[in-house]
């Protein structure tokens, strides 16, 4: 039998933070079709970063902490499960939004509020099915409804060297990747020294490539797994109520009050957010508001969530669009949220729910 690994409130965490993108892309997208709307206010258009920091993260420490597990049960990480594991999680949604944000949405008149589709080309198409969103975001116009596919993309990529990494070491501990993100950026701070002393368009890009890559927050979720497996004598200060409570009040103040970091913006709320992810998956009390069915649900279909959001936000903006205040409020807000819920939903139960079967049937070693 498979060993089952559980951590209450993370589905919760999950739902927040795609929720916390998708209000940022509302306000963005009004903006964009010149309506009224509170993107200009730092709290809105600092949420959707931190969104996807928190989701790189998450995705730090989950994968991290199970890969750990099961070397141990295994003596190895078997990597072409672990891949066949990310085939099927992955790969059946983003390739339905990559069919419909080149080939359907192309044929509606989305220009009425304010998005066009420079993005549409044979050169991203060739990006985008080869898992590079990432890159042609940095090369090419955005492209509708297939944008949020980037941080997708850098997963893929982390996902292609980490398990090698553990493999190589007998015991993964944090301190390997403490080295790890002090040398990611190390290089690249360097490399955008080089570029733009020197003006070299590919040290520029690949610059631009390090800062959507995001490994070292992920690195830092894996921190926060290695202290758990290890049972680190820090544990008892990172799970302290006062460590936790400042924790949550430094992100609403950083982001109410736009308050950055640099290059390091990201790696810091990477910080806060681990610190959170530990308090609440291992306290019952710090996690008792998150952990229930309606949660739970919310947090397994958030990532149609935050790949169907996009284009349902375009839609009912082109369909229903009013510029008022009541409007732009009450029912954008409640038809956005509820329209993605029901699209990602039903993506859930029809088309993911499948290939998550035959994922755990043959290819799940630790089973969450």
């Amino acid at each position: 039998m498979k060993e089952t690994i559980y951590f209450p409130g993370l589905n919760g965490l999950r739902f927040l933070a795609a929720l916390t993108v998708i209000i940022h892309h509302i306000e963005q997208f009004k903006l964009i079709a010149k309506m009224d709307n509170y993107f200009h206010l730092p709290v809105i258009e600092n949420m959707g970063g931190m969104g996807v920091t928190f989701f790189f993260t998450l995705s730090g420490f989950l994968l991290t902490y199970l890969l750990m597990l099961e070397k141990k049960q295994k003596s190895k990480v078997n990597v072409k499960k672990f891949y066949f594991r990310r085939i099927l999680r992955i790969w059946p949604l983003y390739f339905l939004i990559v069919f419909i944000s080149f080939l359907i949405t192309p044929n509606f008149s989305f220009t009425a509020v304010g998005l066009n589709f420079d993005g549409v080309n044979l050169s991203n198409f060739f990006y985008f099915i080869s898992m590079l969103a990432n890159v042609a975001l940095i090369v090419n116009p955005a492209v509708f409804g297939a944008a949020p596919l980037w941080s997708v993309s850098s997963e893929e990529h982390f996902y292609l060297i980490y398990p090698h990494v553990l493999n190589k070491f007998s015991v993964l501990s944090s301190k390997i990747l403490v080295i790890g993100i002090i040398l990611f950026n190390t290089i690249k701070l360097i490399v955008f020294f080089l570029g733009t002393k020197c003006q070299l368009s590919f040290l520029i890009f690949l610059y631009n490539y390090f800062n959507l890559f995001r490994i070292d927050c992920m690195l830092v979720g894996g921190i926060g797994a290695c202290l758990y497996y290890h049972k680190s004598v820090y544990l008892k200060n990172i799970h302290a109520s006062i460590t936790y409570r400042i924790t949550l009040l430094s992100v609403f103040l950083f982001c109410f009050f736009d308050i950055k970091f640099g290059e390091f913006t990201q790696l810091v709320y990477s910080v806060f957010f681990i610190i959170i992810i530990m308090n609440v998956a291992t306290s019952k009390r710090k996690s008792y508001i998150l952990e229930n069915k309606v949660m739970n649900f919310l947090g397994r279909i958030s990532y149609g969530l935050y790949v169907y959001h996009g284009l349902i936000i375009g839609s009912v903006l082109l369909y229903f669009k009013v510029n008022n205040l009541y409007f732009n409020n009450v029912i954008l807000y409640f038809s956005v949220i509820f329209i993605t819920i029901l699209c990602s939903a039903l993506s859930y139960f029809i088309l993911e729910k499948p290939f998550l079967k035959l994922k755990n049937k043959k290819y799940t070693i630790i089973a969450t």
